[in-house]
């Protein structure tokens, strides 16, 4: 799904189109869920894909320089709050379902599922700061002519066909080629393709490989006590 502020487009989070969908709002939320990124409604797949797939949204908002360093892990529209694609993908992949997701704003996002327990740091905004790991040169990326191909002739024509093994692993499509709408900056590129924040997020979900950003005040105080030993060091000698 994806969030559409501008009134009158998209669905209402209340509207029988969007209680037909597989969508699952989160109950356990706690904390100023007014801070959320928040929308009045929504845009939605293609109606049958809605009613057969769950669902996660795709926002991932830039930053002041057009970086996207902060991924929303949840949203809400009207009066509910939706877990995002990354969430939503390490929700279906260890088979948690939206009661065991606990999310505290300013803390963390706890999933106590069967096949996985994780605690993942959030901000007051629900947004997870991005460890970034992979570029698309680092990331396994299967071809996606011979991947949708292979796919077309599978489901369509019912040919024998060898396609790459996608069992225990989760698989995210998006756009990669240079000049399309789906690119943007991230640490690696000026240009990357946008769906590797996704893919970051999630590896870094399924590794518990998060960032840890001191406070601000720990920052200063070093930095005036590195300048100070500096001083220090140096005041007794002439500056060749």
């Amino acid at each position: 799904g994806v969030m559409r502020g501008e009134e009158g487009e998209g669905v209402k989070s209340t509207d029988d189109a969007a209680k037909l969908t597989l969508l699952e709002p989160l109950k356990r939320v706690e904390g100023d869920r007014s801070r959320i990124r928040s929308s009045p409604s929504m845009l939605l797949p293609s109606k049958a894909l809605a009613q057969l797939a769950g669902m996660g949204f795709v926002d991932t908002p830039p930053g002041l320089d057009g970086v996207r360093r902060l991924a929303p892990l949840v949203v809400q529209v009207g009066d509910e709050v939706y877990p995002t694609l990354s969430l939503r993908s390490v929700m279906e992949y260890w088979r948690a379902k939206p009661e065991n997701v606990h999310v505290v704003l300013g803390d963390a996002i706890t999933i106590d599922a069967p096949l996985a327990h994780r605690r993942i740091p959030i901000d007051e905004t629900g947004a997870y700061r991005v460890n970034y790991r992979y570029a698309l040169e680092g990331a396994t990326a299967y071809g996606y002519s011979a991947l949708m191909s292979g796919l077309t002739e599978l489901y369509q024509r019912k040919g024998p066909v060898e396609l790459p093994s996608l069992t225990g692993k989760i698989v995210f499509v998006g756009q990669v080629a240079d000049g399309l709408a789906d690119m943007g900056p991230t640490p690696f590129s000026p240009l990357t393709p946008l769906v590797l924040v996704h893919v970051n997020v999630v590896d870094n979900i399924l590794r518990e490989d998060y960032v840890r950003q001191p406070s601000t005040s720990l920052i200063w105080l070093a930095a005036v006590m590195i300048g100070a030993a500096g001083l220090a060091r140096f005041s007794n000698r002439k500056l060749r």
